[in-house]
């Protein structure tokens, strides 16, 4: 009952925030009708690929909700499908977060692909890593190589 009682309050305050245009939603967001379609197949096909289990898709523009779809399952074992009001555990939210804010700097243009960390991380000018221990059991330290990667 409670856990019916907290998904009421989600999709009422989903409602609340986000108006869902029924007639066409992606043209009063003002996003593309086919590409949003693409939405679902794409992560369906995760699913089918055993990737992940179950996955709820919410696109978002100017308070209307676009496309809400749920594929896959909540609960394998049981063959419960994913809804589209599951609730889920969120463990951390760093990397997410993170994420978006070196794309967001990265389109202001104030960081840059081929960018060292300590240009923006003084700290980390100089990094040293563990080679093993010396003769009194200190930790014996080297100058960390520069790692380059191909794009």
């Amino acid at each position: 009952m409670m856990l019916l009682r907290r998904k009421l309050i989600h999709l009422f305050l989903a409602a609340s925030f986000c108006s869902f245009a029924a007639d066409n939603p992606a043209s009063k967001a003002g996003l593309d009708a086919e590409r949003l379609a693409r939405i679902p197949k794409r992560m369906n096909e995760f699913v089918q690929n055993h990737y992940l289990a179950g996955i709820v898709t919410l696109v978002a523009r100017h308070g209307v909700v676009a496309e809400l779809d749920a594929v896959g399952w909540q609960d394998v074992e049981r063959k419960k499908p994913m809804a589209r009001d599951s609730i889920f555990q969120v463990m951390s939210m760093t990397k997410p977060v993170t994420g978006i804010g070196i794309m967001l700097l990265y389109e202001e243009g104030k960081l840059g692909i081929g960018d060292r960390v300590d240009k923006f991380l003084p700290e980390f000018a100089n990094p040293m890593v563990l080679d093993g221990q010396n003769p009194d059991g200190t930790p014996k330290l080297k100058k960390g190589a520069r790692l380059r990667f191909a794009i």
